[in-house]
C-alpha cells in the first residue's frame, strides 16, 4: 500500500543534499530575494547547493521538507510493519474463533437462539462448516 510512495520519498530522500536546509534573505533589491541553501560549502567556500524562490513561504516550505521527507519515511516504515504485524494478529485470532453461529456472517438470533440457513446445524450446536468471520461490529450494532 505504501510501497510506492515509500519509494518515491526514498528516491526523493537520496537524491537531494543533507540537511538542514535554510532560508536566506539578502535583500539585494533582486526580485527573487529569498534562497534556500544547503548547510555544506564547497571547496571554494562557496554554498554548495542554492535555489533562488521569490516567497519566503515557499522557500521554508522546502527547506523544511529536507528535514521531514526522513521522518515521514521512517514514520511510515514503522506504520507499515504496525499493520503487517496487525494483520498477523487478527487472522490468528479469527481462526481462534469458534465456528457458530453468534459469531458467524450468516447467523442471526432468534426466540430459540442463534440459527442459521446456511447449515443444518441449528442453535450452534456444533461447528459451522459454513462458518464465516462477521466483521467489526459498527456503532449501530452495539
Amino acid at each position: 500500500m505504501y510501497e510506492k510512495l515509500l519509494e518515491t520519498l526514498h528516491r526523493m530522500d537520496d537524491g537531494a543534499r543533507p540537511g538542514p536546509w535554510v532560508v536566506r534573505n539578502d535583500n539585494d533589491g533582486s526580485w527573487l530575494p529569498f534562497w534556500v541553501i544547503s548547510h555544506e560549502l564547497d571547496e571554494e567556500g562557496e554554498w554548495f547547493a542554492e535555489l533562488h524562490v521569490g516567497d519566503y513561504g515557499t522557500a521554508k516550505f522546502i527547506a523544511m521538507t529536507r528535514q521531514i521527507i526522513p521522518q515521514v519515511i521512517e514514520a511510515l516504515e514503522d506504520m507499515q510493519t504496525e499493520l503487517e504485524q496487525g494483520r498477523k494478529e487478527r487472522d490468528a485470532a479469527i481462526k481462534d474463533i469458534p465456528h457458530k453461529c453468534w459469531s458467524c456472517a450468516n447467523g442471526f438470533y432468534t426466540d430459540n437462539g442463534f440459527d442459521c440457513d446456511l447449515t443444518h446445524y441449528k442453535s450452534g450446536c456444533k461447528d459451522c462448516l459454513s462458518w464465516q468471520w462477521r466483521g467489526v461490529k459498527g456503532d449501530e450494532d452495539v
